[in-house]
């Protein structure tokens, strides 16, 4: 949570001329979910911290700390062994190097209301050491102290953010057939509480 009031510090002194009604939801990282799929596999991985921003009821930003250490693997049930050395590899320099880059970034750019409750939300994603951006659709609910996100899959191509292990791009032999696919696709199901006003006296 440091990081979270961290942040926010960061906002309200960013927003301090602003004019309008002003509010800030800070993502309930126990009830949230990201789940991540790969070819055959699936698992999760959790927020770590987070905060959204609305002015006069509209989003304005938000920022997002994502806990790559706590990415495992939930599609292999039987053998405990096999799904730890599957966490250990997607944890090691061959992917996501979580022990040089505990945490990725998502950053709010844009969203776009498209329907009663859809949204088009445009970010920027750091992964490791590179930043790109990303666009998705997300149904939105915004409460008088809860603000609830579900959105739909999110496709990335890992080879974007240099990760190339195993990929056919950059092992198209195959001589082996070890290849994992490079999209990784993600559902978040996200919930956030609304700061209260003491915080920003």
């Amino acid at each position: 949570m440091k990081k979270v009031f961290i942040i926010l510090l960061f906002y309200l002194f960013g927003f301090s001329n602003s004019y309008g009604q002003k509010s800030i939801y800070v993502v309930d990282t126990v009830e949230s979910q990201v789940l991540w799929f790969c070819g055959n596999h699936f698992g999760c991985v959790n927020l770590e911290s987070g905060y959204i921003s609305l002015l006069n009821g509209k989003i304005s930003s938000g920022s997002f700390i994502i806990d790559m250490n706590s990415i495992y693997d939930d599609d292999i049930t039987e053998n405990n062994l096999l799904r730890i050395t599957l966490d250990n590899i997607i944890k090691s320099d061959q992917f996501f190097n979580t022990e040089e880059y505990p945490t990725s970034i998502f950053t709010i750019l844009k969203v776009e209301k498209t329907d009663s409750l859809k949204y088009h939300v445009t970010g920027n994603l750091k992964i490791k050491d590179r930043a790109k951006d990303i666009e998705f659709d997300s149904n939105i609910k915004i409460l008088e102290d809860r603000f609830l996100v579900s959105t739909n899959i999110i496709n990335i191509d890992r080879t974007e953010w240099g990760i190339n292990s195993l990929s056919e791009k950059f092992d198209p032999e195959d001589k082996e057939k070890m290849h994992v696919p490079d999209t990784i696709s993600f559902i978040i199901y996200m919930y956030a509480n609304k700061l209260q006003k003491k915080y920003f006296r």
